[in-house]
């Protein structure tokens, strides 16, 4: 268990930058678990996973479910923002 008191399902964790980032459906009163992205992200696997102070990230029952593989289109850099190419949102 990588995260304690959030319920979240699809969980996609990639390494980006030193950091891991999670993104997963959650439940947090906001939505449902197929329409509620939030995003997660510690220095280590194992924790501890800190939320992202936007979350819920989106809340969109067509594409908030994180799903296939994760595209880097950069290969440097801090991003302030985040697009779903595929779906087309963004959040900053």
């Amino acid at each position: 268990v990588l995260l304690s008191d959030v319920q979240a399902s699809d969980a996609t964790v990639i390494r980006h930058d030193g950091r891991f980032w999670m993104f997963a459906a959650t439940r947090d009163g906001a939505g449902s678990l197929s329409d509620t992205l939030s995003i997660f992200s510690a220095m280590e696997l194992q924790g501890p996973w800190q939320p992202h102070p936007a979350n819920p990230i989106l809340l969109d029952q067509a594409a908030a479910r994180p799903a296939g593989a994760m595209v880097v289109r950069e290969k440097k850099g801090n991003a302030l923002s985040f697009r779903c190419f595929y779906h087309g949102w963004s959040f900053t």
